[in-house]
């Protein structure tokens, strides 16, 4: 009898998984089962959707069953996965109208996770709606085709800063409202506000530190959401609040979980449990800066993390590197970006860090079409290695992320960035790079 392979969840890292296991043996039984009514899909894709920017939702999913089957990976639509039973090594399977047991020799938890909820007075009402899945999206994409004048975004993070861009493409009047004390909150608050002043001078409704208490509707659909200061009318509201992972399978079964519930795994993607794994938006990270594990759901790290689970799971000893918080986003026509620690996060950690934050431009100043830079960087006193940076700029500069994140990763000092040999040509940058000019003086500093 083949060895049998369960995969619960079929999204990037079940799926990820499931194709890595199927190219390394082709004789495994592979049997994903997912209560969701899409697979292998792009939810970073889900905002440009709703704008009308990707025209077919079909142009989100990356593969169907169908061309799974055809590679011999059973994906089984609309199955819930009740229970996990180790010592038995088998999973309690529920379906419409069938339930079963599935016996496995090694077992992928690849839940991912949910919108975080709070229990608003009217939460119920018609037209207000969380963004995780891709039928959210579609869900959201019916009440805009509807017509929607008014939309109200509830919290600033990644989500809610994208929105902004959908709503205003559609022409949709904007507001903001976010409880804490500016927008993006994992950002140093230099940029932060730069965000937030890009965002204002964009026509969009900011407000910071206002709670939501509850919304006010007509005939069961929304038209106001209710906050500790005032009241804003609205025709839409999108909850935007964070995400949770779906631990509450593996807890259950006796799973060890990290705080904040997500499920511990080491640099192999196992568990505490023998021959059950997880990856993806379920799962820890290991922070290569804080040296523990923590919780950055990403869509590059589940990606990469299923795809070292199944390298495993068919046999292999792969680790996964761990991450540096890299993450990247676009409104409107600004992007903003970091990697690492935050000046307010390496003193959390403990570690003794400089800054440095300055202004320059993303090509020669005598080249049409040059755009100001932010560019911010941290690095450690007793190490002198960069440990975190932050940009926001125009687009393309702030994709220049990644030179900063190989940097942190992999434990560069701050002179040695210093000294980097970074191309030049007006079109591209200016002479004096700003990640250069920005480093020399954190050297200096240091």
């Amino acid at each position: 009898m083949p060895k049998q392979i369960v995969i619960i969840g079929a999204v990037a890292a079940g799926m990820s998984a499931a194709s890595k296991i199927r190219r390394l043996n082709p004789d495994f039984e592979i049997n994903v089962y997912t209560d969701e009514q899409y697979i292998s899909y792009a939810a970073c894709g889900i905002p440009y959707y709703l704008s009308g920017m990707t025209k077919d939702i079909s142009d989100l999913i990356a593969r169907t069953p169908e061309e799974f089957a055809a590679q011999n990976i059973n994906v089984h639509m609309g199955y819930f996965v009740e229970k996990i039973v180790p010592e038995e090594k088998k999973v309690v399977v529920k379906g419409q109208d069938e339930s079963f047991e599935k016996k496995y020799d090694k077992l992928l938890i690849a839940t991912g996770a949910g919108a975080r909820k709070i229990n608003f007075k009217n939460g119920d009402l018609k037209n207000i709606h969380t963004l995780r899945n891709l039928t959210d999206g579609i869900e959201i994409k019916k009440v805009i085709d509807k017509g929607v004048k008014k939309a109200v975004i509830v919290g600033a993070g990644y989500i809610g800063v994208e929105m902004v861009e959908t709503f205003k493409r559609l022409g949709i009047e904007t507001t903001i409202i976010e409880a804490g004390d500016r927008v993006l909150g994992n950002f140093d608050e230099e940029i932060s506000e730069a965000v937030r002043e890009y965002i204002d001078s964009e026509g969009i409704k900011v407000f910071l530190n206002e709670k939501v208490t509850g919304f006010e509707g007509e005939n069961g659909v929304v038209k106001k959401v209710i906050t500790e200061n005032a009241s804003h009318e609205c025709d839409l509201v999108i909850l935007t609040l964070g995400s949770v992972p779906n631990s509450k399978l593996a807890e259950e079964a006796g799973i060890e979980l990290i705080e904040g519930k997500a499920i511990k795994v080491n640099q192999y993607m196992e568990t505490n449990i023998p021959d059950i794994y997880a990856a993806g938006d379920c799962a820890s990270h290991y922070h290569v800066v804080k040296e523990k594990d923590v919780y950055i759901p990403l869509g590059t790290t589940a990606n990469k993390q299923g795809r070292i689970a199944g390298n495993n799971m068919a046999g292999g000893r792969e680790a996964f590197s761990g991450i540096a918080g890299t993450a990247i986003t676009k409104i409107i026509n600004m992007g903003v970006a970091r990697t690492g620690l935050s000046k307010k996060e390496a003193i959390a950690e403990g570690i003794p860090a400089e800054e440095v934050i300055i202004d320059s431009m993303d090509l020669a100043r005598y080249y049409p079409e040059h755009n100001p830079v932010k560019v911010k960087l941290i690095g450690s006193k007793e190490s002198k290695k960069l440990i975190g940076a932050q940009i926001i700029g125009q687009n393309a500069f702030a994709k220049r992320i990644d030179v900063l994140a190989l940097a942190v990763q992999n434990g560069i000092k701050v002179e040695d960035l210093a000294d980097t040999d970074m191309a030049y040509a007006p079109p591209f940058a200016p002479v004096w790079d700003p990640f250069l000019i920005a480093a020399g003086i954190l050297k200096d500093k240091l």
